[in-house]
C-alpha cells in the first residue's frame, strides 16, 4: 500500500483494463463488465494496520480495485493482507510467514 492506496503503476494497469468491448460494454442499464465467472488474488503489505473492510480503515486501495473488479465483472476477489510489518519491526518475520 502507498499512501493509502495503490501504487500508481498498478492503478495505470487497472486503467488500461477497462476497455469497452474487451472487459465491460455498456447496455441500456448502464457498463456491464464482461469478465464474469474469474477470479482475482490480490496480496498487500502495509507497515501499520488498517481495517481493509471500510474506509474509516484508510485503505482505499483495496475498496477500489474490489470497486474495478466488480465492474469489468469479477466478483470473486481474495485479499491477502500482510500487515504491520513497519509497525512491529520485531515481528516482522513472523508476520510475514502467517500473512
Amino acid at each position: 500500500m502507498w499512501n493509502h492506496f495503490l501504487p500508481s503503476n498498478l492503478k495505470a494497469y487497472l486503467d488500461t483494463l477497462c476497455v469497452v468491448g474487451k472487459t465491460i460494454k455498456y447496455a441500456s442499464k448502464g457498463p456491464k463488465g464482461l469478465l464474469e465467472n474469474r477470479k482475482v488474488l490480490y496480496i498487500q503489505s502495509s507497515g501499520g494496520i488498517y481495517d481493509h473492510e471500510s474506509l474509516e480503515g484508510k485503505d482505499y486501495g483495496h475498496n477500489y480495485l474490489k470497486h474495478i473488479m466488480s465492474f469489468i465483472g469479477i466478483e470473486d476477489v481474495l485479499a491477502i493482507f500482510i500487515d504491520g510489518v513497519d509497525a512491529f519491526k520485531d515481528k516482522a518475520s513472523e508476520i510475514k510467514a502467517i500473512g
